[in-house]
């Protein structure tokens, strides 16, 4: 589940209203698969399901369907693969599914498709989420649903559990192994709850429970310090913090007597300023789930910040926007879907009949009646803040609320979770392994949401687990896990609060400390800014000046690029790290470095004194472990499923 601000952008074709947009079609048997044109090697076909299985309300929605079939699958079993959201269309994620699942596959079909209302099957849209408007959320969440009519309320998680069987039954399969991320692990459980008979296996990534998400997120508030304390683990904060969940509060302090102004560089070099509260702070925090970038730089930011330096917490904040439209647009993500599913189905503090200003009244008294430790290191005005609750008050219940089965039933699962993630928090995800008999749950340390596209590290434990579970072994946790993405310095005010590098002294030594920070700072943001918009980024901004332009292999050319006041520094960079660099001003010695890849050999002239400097294996100057873009984006659709 995403607590990023909700896209209104147009992602499907116009619908009138949800009754008036199915054809009366009853659910089918044994449905053809034609070969797909795209993706090849798979099947595409149409199931039709009824809209209201109570029968109601007339009408049919037409699931599209993509699927692989085994060459040899004796026990007439597939795996169905279900995307996040709600909202999140799937089928374009098939040949990503084949890939991470590849150990369930040798002997079992794979069935993907876009649940009810998402991608190609009937999607939903608002025409008020479709157009700029000064409107508030309650009051385009209002119109939505008038626009959807009645038939919104046939959009629940219920009602895709339903339709899984439907596809169960129309490709001929006995069994299905069910693999969910984020939302779609609810799916999942809805369906093992509803036909447990027709379960062998559950593998459930990024688990929200059959009850959940809790609007008002306390389990996220309560795992941030936990989360915060791996981060800055094995000494990982020292020079940066000594409490990087104090330092937190601080700075929340701060924001509670009012909002906080900052400076940032635009990625065309140009300097600007703007506000953030504690609302954008948390969604810096949770943005970290699908980019560690991110939570790498805060204990930094957070520290400065606390003491009235906020060039690097204000640089996070503005990023924020970036994040948020690429994922509108390349995910899939159908807003009219997510406020459909989400207002309908959710236990919220309010009561269902009621009025957008009683519905706030409700939330405040709710809100009031729980302790504040419940919310720290926030506070409850931070949870009322939330988009989905501004959202869901202005939206108008079409019938009661679904029925949560919440008896799971006892069969072979494998429950994977980021410790680092707090949008499905590993709180959540042992809760419901606690539920099921038979379970294994492996938290992947260092790792935020949707664990099968975010682990980056050589143990690659996670893809070790499924290959274990599916392969009869029994499943080993996490043991040797590196933080690829490890908490960054710092950032100097000024050359004379800058360190030395090892084996230097004095201006020189500070002078080719700030060129090499300043390079790996650059080298973060344009894998940050990759990660943010799953592509290479044109360019990006200095943390205090200038601006680097990026290739398409992500080598980088700094023009002026400052990272600490007044220090300019311009050159190359190549994808993989070896700088050809120069700088100049802020009291720096003038001249030239070059760095090679590993960063074990640093030569140059500053001031007109010639060095050299070689380093040992194992150490260097530059952060060498830092991955190329490629790397990262290599499973970018996959991590921001959910």
């Amino acid at each position: 589940m995403s607590r990023r601000r909700l896209s209104l952008a147009a992602i499907a074709a116009p619908l009138a209203a949800v009754a008036a947009g199915f054809a009366a079609v009853p659910a089918q048997a044994q449905v053809s698969f034609p070969a797909c044109a795209q993706p090849q090697g798979f099947q595409c076909g149409r199931v039709a399901v009824p809209l209201d299985r109570t029968g109601s309300v007339p009408g049919a929605v037409s699931l599209n369907v993509v699927r692989a079939v085994a060459s040899n699958n004796p026990e007439r079993s597939a795996v169905i693969a279900l995307a996040g959201g709600p909202g999140q269309a799937a089928a374009p994620l098939a040949t990503d599914f084949a890939s991470t699942l590849a150990p369930a596959l040798a002997t079992r079909d794979l069935v993907v498709f876009d649940q009810r209302g998402t991608g190609k099957s009937n999607p939903l849209s608002c025409g008020a989420f479709q157009r700029e408007s000064s409107s508030s959320l309650q009051s385009l969440a209002g119109q939505c649903a008038s626009q959807l009519g009645a038939g919104r309320r046939f959009f629940t998680t219920n009602d895709s559990a339903q339709d899984i069987e439907d596809l169960r039954i129309a490709g001929g399969y006995d069994k299905l192994v069910i693999y969910g991320v984020s939302y779609g692990t609810k799916v999942a459980l809805a369906y093992a709850a509803a036909f447990p008979q027709r379960v062998e296996r559950l593998v459930l990534d990024s688990v929200v429970t059959p009850e959940g998400p809790d609007p008002l997120q306390r389990s996220t508030f309560g795992s941030i310090s936990r989360v915060l304390g791996e981060l800055c683990s094995r000494s990982a904060c020292s020079g940066i913090t000594a409490n990087a969940t104090s330092d937190l509060r601080r700075v929340v302090r701060q924001l509670q007597r009012g909002n906080l102004r900052g400076s940032f560089i635009r990625s065309n070099g140009r300097a600007a300023s703007g506000t953030f509260d504690r609302d954008d702070l948390l969604s810096v925090l949770v943005a970290g789930d699908l980019n560690p970038t991110l939570r790498a730089e805060l204990p930094a930011a957070l520290a400065n910040a606390k003491r009235g330096n906020r060039w690097q917490l204000t640089r996070l904040v503005a990023r924020l926007g970036g994040l948020t439209a690429s994922q509108a647009d390349d995910e899939g993500v159908n807003s009219a879907l997510y406020a459909a599913t989400t207002c309908e189905e959710l236990p919220f503090p309010w009561s269902r009949e009621a009025g957008t200003s009683t519905r706030v009244a409700q939330l405040r008294a709710a809100l009031n009646g729980i302790s504040p430790s419940a919310f720290l290191p926030f506070d409850r005005s931070t949870a009322a803040a939330s988009t989905m609750l501004e959202l869901c008050e202005g939206w108008p219940n079409a019938g009661p609320a679904p029925v949560v089965n919440g008896n799971l039933p006892a069969a072979q699962t494998l429950i994977l979770n980021g410790n680092a993630d707090l949008r499905t928090p590993l709180s959540d995800a042992q809760a419901v392994g606690a539920r099921i008999s038979g379970s294994t749950t492996v938290g992947v340390p260092y790792t935020g949401h949707s664990v099968l596209g975010s682990e980056i590290s050589e143990e690659d434990c996670a893809k070790r687990a499924v290959q274990q579970f599916f392969g009869g072994q029994a499943v080993s946790q996490c043991t040797n896990v590196e933080n690829v993405f490890a908490p960054v310095p710092r950032a100097p005010a000024t050359l004379g609060s800058a360190p030395t590098v090892r084996g230097t002294s004095g201006r020189l030594g500070r002078t080719l400390a700030t060129v090499l920070m300043t390079a790996d700072d650059v080298r973060r943001q344009v894998i940050g800014t990759s990660l943010d918009l799953g592509r290479t980024p044109n360019a990006v901004g200095g943390l205090r000046g200038g601006r680097a332009t990026v290739s398409s292999s992500g080598a980088q050319r700094l023009r002026s690029v400052q990272y600490v006041a007044g220090v300019k520094v311009s050159g190359t960079v190549s994808s993989r790290g070896a700088a050809s660099l120069s700088v100049r001003g802020g009291g720096a010695s003038s001249g030239t470095v070059k760095v090679n890849a590993s960063g074990s050999v640093v030569s140059g002239n500053l001031g007109g004194r010639r060095f050299r400097l070689t380093f040992a294996s194992g150490a260097s100057a530059n952060d060498a472990s830092l991955p190329d873009v490629a790397d990262v984006l290599r499973t970018w659709k996959l991590r921001n499923a959910g």
